[in-house]
């Protein structure tokens, strides 16, 4: 994967596994079952998006307002698994306990922990491709 090599913002983003996992990708088709809002009082603060699945692969979108953060998990029982992070503006990250600052475009990379994105002077938004690599 390349970094942004733009000051412009990501508009479409194209991710082809090479390895061929038989159950279907199944896309969201449903945008009111396939999002879950965060709430804090009356104020949506975060939204999460599935866009597709297998049970192998998952594509979600996570929206935070400005000064937000949202934690997640990325762990399987079933195997181990890897996420890529890519981040569709400026944002502060902390991944498995080390914080970093990502710019828009700048993918990252890991083995499945703990991910914490903090909103700054704007909202946050950023793609995330969960590989659930099944144990052998």
């Amino acid at each position: 994967m390349r970094d942004n090599p733009t000051d412009k913002e990501i508009v479409d983003l194209l991710i082809q596994p090479k390895h061929h996992w038989d159950p279907p990708v199944r896309p969201c088709a449903e945008p009111m079952r396939c999002t879950r809002e965060t709430r804090m009082g009356k104020e949506t603060i975060v939204w999460t998006t599935t866009l597709f699945t297998n049970g192998f692969l998952t594509g979600t979108v996570h929206r935070v307002i400005r000064g937000g953060t949202l934690d997640s998990s990325y762990y399987s029982a079933k195997g181990s698994d890897q996420v890529v992070v890519i981040p569709f503006t400026d944002m502060s990250v902390n991944f498995g306990g080390i914080d970093e600052a990502r710019k828009a475009g700048q993918p990252y990379f890991s083995t499945a922990s703990e991910v914490e994105v903090t909103g700054t002077d704007a909202e946050a938004r950023w793609f995330v491709l969960r590989l659930n690599v099944p144990a052998k």
